[in-house]
């Protein structure tokens, strides 16, 4: 019996995310289920307001999310090479 049909695995900036990420690869594989790897940008607090004047938003937030992206197509890359 197949317990999942889909799995979230939501990456929190944390740094030491693969062997959770092996985990949940693994339980998507053995229920042939959908995995889903999501990360979330949070806004940044009001107190950093002061520190970005004259820094253009809109470029900050592709640079954020082009970061974020890499990461994981790397955490993908590294579940592909991994067999999981």
């Amino acid at each position: 019996m197949k317990r999942f049909k889909r799995i979230l695995f939501v990456i929190e900036g944390a740094s030491r995310i693969k062997t959770p990420l092996k985990r949940a690869a693994s339980l998507a594989r053995n229920n042939d289920a959908e995995l889903t790897i999501m990360d979330v940008l949070e806004t940044p607090p009001e107190e950093t307001a002061d520190l970005l004047k004259g820094v253009d938003a809109s470029k900050l937030e592709d640079m954020l999310v082009a970061q974020r992206q890499a990461k994981l197509d790397k955490l993908t890359a590294f579940l592909m090479k991994d067999g999981t």
